[in-house]
């Protein structure tokens, strides 16, 4: 999930239909369908909001300052916007049951000065919002559980603060922030998995080393709520979205990072302790922004998802070969500027299908055939 060169910045606006049919058809997906939301948006989720069995979609607008709600039908087709409030200048977003109630929930990372979360806790008519510190200019959310209770806890990347947040889970959906890990500048991306294999939930952050220069800070969970030191692994020039999947065949959480910079996706094989091995580089298009996984043709081999953010706007799908190479990009037209992307079961069969936040006002849907 990940935008840096375009947030903030003025777009010319497009005007859309409320059903409108984009691009052409490709092997693999049919034509994508794209549906308006709100102003600049930036990420998006796919989830079962009111637990009616079908995936509906979530969109966060940055200039809008909600978050769009799509009811999906069950068969790939989703229902008109339906706008809650997020904050200020949400950005991205993490689906999870946060007061264990049963209903899917969001948190939503304020980009605002003040930065934040806000909690939209799923409720019969909708979304009750609520809002809870981080640090300056939230970017990102990720959820685990870093205490020894059954709750979900949050890690938030604090863009301008230089921070990563932790935020405990209370009774009724309610958060505490325990404090603060310390940075690189400019921490981005941010995701949560058991990095180092000692059953602990870690932490994982993309932040720049130097201006030409991102790593991956790893925080190691402790259980209690605490982190160890960092340990950090160069990722790139200038890294945006991460993913994390298991490329090699064992167990071992590997990370696949969105390069803006060199328009290549970086894959990152983790070593089992917190640490990973020098990025392998595959092409991926144009301002490659964000990155999810699935198996898209069936073959057993978890494949690459990446959003190119240029104006001409297309998904391009990385098919992994033998070993850790990936084919070149297959690319699917979505729409102008696609930034946050999210992959799913949309229709109920079992090909994975895609969702995409596109920046002029509009979430795009790929199915897969």
């Amino acid at each position: 999930m990940g935008v840096r060169r375009k947030v903030g910045t003025i777009c010319v606006a497009v005007c859309v239909a409320a059903l409108c049919v984009a691009g052409i058809a490709l092997a693999g997906f049919k034509p994508a369908v794209s549906y308006p939301v709100g102003a600049q948006a930036l990420d998006v989720a796919i989830a079962d909001f009111n637990g009616d069995g079908k995936k509906d979609l979530a969109v966060s607008n940055r200039a809008d300052n909600n978050v769009s709600i799509l009811r999906g039908n069950g068969k790939g087709a989703f229902g008109a916007a339906h706008d809650y409030p997020a904050g200020q200048l949400p950005l991205g977003l993490r689906a999870g049951d946060y007061n264990g109630d049963g209903r899917t929930d969001l948190a939503v990372a304020n980009q605002s000065p003040a930065g934040g979360v806000a909690i939209l806790l799923g409720t019969a008519s909708g979304f009750s919002s609520h809002h809870y510190p981080a640090g300056p200019a939230s970017s990102y959310v990720a959820a685990g559980r870093f205490t020894a209770d059954k709750r979900l806890d949050l890690a938030v990347s604090n863009e301008n603060g230089n921070t990563v947040s932790i935020l405990r889970g209370q009774a009724g959906g309610k958060f505490a922030k325990i404090g603060d890990l310390p940075t690189d500048p400019s921490p981005f991306g941010i995701a949560v998995s058991d990095f180092n294999r000692n059953g602990k939930q870690d932490v994982a952050v993309l932040d720049e080393a130097s201006p030409s220069h991102t790593q991956v800070s790893v925080f190691r969970g402790v259980g209690n709520g605490t982190f160890k030191p960092v340990l950090n692994s160069p990722a790139g020039a200038g890294a945006n979205g991460m993913a994390v999947g298991k490329f090699n065949g064992d167990s071992i959480p590997d990370l696949a990072i969105t390069d803006f910079s060199t328009d290549k996706v970086d894959v990152l094989i983790g070593n089992g302790n917190g640490r990973f091995r020098a990025p392998k580089l595959f092409a991926a298009g144009t301002s490659p922004a964000d990155v999810g996984l699935g198996d898209f043709n069936h073959d057993g081999k978890t494949d690459l998802a990446v959003t190119d953010s240029d104006t001409a706007g297309r998904v391009a799908v990385l098919l992994r070969k033998s070993g850790l190479n990936f084919g070149s990009p297959l690319k699917y037209p979505v729409g102008a500027e696609p930034y946050g992307l999210a992959v799913g079961r949309l229709n109920g069969d079992k090909q994975p299908d895609v969702a995409t936040a596109n920046y002029t006002g509009t979430t795009s849907v790929l199915l897969g055939n």
